[in-house]
């Protein structure tokens, strides 16, 4: 296990020393009214070099985060099919007869298979885990030379771990709550018993409730495009394993999804994310783990 975080280790401080070249990430000086220059970013192409989905980020967090994410913004979002393109690494040595460099390339995809089931707080219960574990137990066996599983099997498990980064992001992409931009407008009986008499803190009051107001819509607009963001990004690895497995995935999980920035510049941002975006997250994880449990018995020969 000490083998596989140090190789992680020394594979994330690669991936991220290229990251603002592999993202098309650009960095611009900007002055303020005051005269100080802050950095500004620039939104990039929405593609990187294979063509898949990148998607940037036009504005800037909210400063109220109540969440966390194992990269900067300004470097995630340019590496999110880096799991993939592991995953697909160690397909192509699948029957070459380099079985410890392909035991090497799955105990990178083990990593990241930590990783995702971490970011996606699962506690071990999606079976994100459980796949990390099974190609553990496949890098081993494989550097032992020990009853080694057919190249299908071995092709099956690497589709299994696309299906779990898909699961995942998914995962990730349900998190806005509606009841996170519902602030009661009028004080509760316990502060209406107070005696305020003065206008002045009245209005503090009122001020104050606003500001609450407009920082959850503001977070609650984030959340929601992110969410778009992750499934947009589930969309491309569900679609390179149902390449390598042999099934279609329907239509309506494939469909276009609402700009992540269009939530933006809406009012009624909770109304259309429960139109478009959670219908989407529920189709997609009920596809996932159907396709997900019918490889694990083929792979278990159940």
């Amino acid at each position: 296990m000490n083998h596989t975080m140090n190789l992680l280790s020394r594979t994330l401080l690669s991936v991220s020393i290229s990251a603002i070249s592999l993202g098309g990430v650009s960095v611009a000086k900007a002055e303020t009214k005051t005269g100080e220059v802050k950095t500004a970013e620039k939104k990039a192409l929405d593609t990187d070099e294979k063509g898949r989905t990148v998607h940037r980020e036009a504005a800037e967090r909210p400063e109220d985060d109540r969440g966390w994410f194992i990269a900067s913004k300004a470097t995630y979002w340019p590496l999110c099919y880096e799991a993939l393109d592991r995953l697909e690494e160690s397909r192509a040595l699948v029957g070459q007869g380099q079985n410890d460099k392909l035991a090497l390339s799955l105990e990178k995809n083990a990593a990241w298979l930590g990783l995702a089931g971490s970011a996606a707080m699962t506690n071990g219960l999606a079976g994100i885990n459980s796949c990390r574990e099974r190609l553990e137990e496949l890098a081993e066996t494989l550097r032992n030379d020990k009853d080694v599983p057919s190249d299908q099997k071995i092709h099956d498990c690497i589709t299994l771990g696309e299906l779990c980064m898909a699961k995942s992001h998914v995962m990730r992409a349900d998190a806005p709550d509606q009841a996170d931009v519902e602030i009661d407008q009028v004080p509760s009986k316990s502060k209406s018993k107070t005696k305020t008499t003065s206008v002045t803190l009245k209005e503090a009051e009122k001020e104050i409730r606003q500001a609450q107001i407009e920082a959850r819509i503001e977070q609650y607009r984030y959340d929601a495009g992110q969410s778009v963001r992750h499934l947009a990004v589930a969309q491309t690895y569900l679609q390179e394993a149902a390449k390598a497995g042999g099934f279609s995935v329907p239509k309506s999980i494939l469909a276009e999804l609402p700009d992540a920035d269009s939530f933006n510049d809406r009012d009624d941002i909770a109304e259309e994310y429960d139109e478009a975006v959670r219908p989407r997250i529920e189709e997609m994880l009920a596809f996932i783990d159907k396709q997900r449990k019918s490889l694990i018995a083929s792979i278990d020969g159940k």
